[in-house]
């Protein structure tokens, strides 16, 4: 009776560890992994989704879109009176809503004035980027800003070549979105002592 009972007692311990074996076997088995290359293309694909994808701030930007009268001055020197302007401008979404384009047309300083931009977010870099050209000049004016928190006020800063002085002029532009049909465009040149200087305000109407 006791061998038999060894034996049962033997038979059920190896019946135990089997199991145990197995459940063991089973939680420790290797879990199938992605190929690093997939991976790779995985980080790819979204950093470059993340990169190429239009988002709320491309948003602000189409709200600029439509046709424009506008009327401004202009201040040649701070001590004189301001020049008046005025004319139009077409403004659309290009490249699938990433970029606003902008032609302008109107007189400027008692001349025909023709100028042609273009403005967009970097989702990378997250600024708003512009660049300006026009017939007063052969220089290509690249400007870089941010939005407040309403989305209605973009502040952007640049420079360029000052003729007169040969040396570079910085500024800063100022638009703000004052309803769906009008907004305002304001330039400041910053002179060296860091002092600004307000030399063009234009008051934008929806045609």
């Amino acid at each position: 009776m006791k061998a038999r009972w060894i034996v049962c007692s033997i038979s059920l311990f190896v019946a135990v560890a089997f199991a145990a074996g197995s459940i063991l076997a089973q939680e420790t088995k290797p879990v199938k992994k992605k190929p690093l290359n997939e991976f790779a293309k995985e980080a790819m694909e979204k950093a470059w989704a993340e990169a190429m994808l239009p988002g709320e701030h491309h948003e602000r930007l189409e709200r600029m879109a439509g046709s424009w009268t506008y009327t401004g001055k202009v201040w040649m020197d701070p001590g004189a009176p301001p020049t008046e302007t005025s004319g139009t401008s077409e403004q659309k979404m290009i490249l699938g809503g990433r970029f606003l384009q902008l032609d302008v047309k109107g007189t400027h300083v008692g001349q025909v004035f023709e100028g042609i931009g273009f403005a967009g977010y970097n989702n990378l870099a997250k600024e708003y980027q512009s660049v300006w050209m026009d017939n007063m000049g052969t220089m290509i004016v690249t400007m870089t800003g941010e939005c407040d928190a309403s989305g209605k006020i973009l502040t952007s800063h640049g420079e360029y070549k000052n003729p007169m002085t040969g040396g570079m002029t910085k500024f800063r532009s100022v638009s703000t979105m004052k309803s769906e049909d009008k907004f305002v465009d304001e330039w400041f040149e910053i002179k060296q002592d860091g002092k600004e200087v307000k030399t063009m305000e234009l008051i934008y109407t929806r045609k």
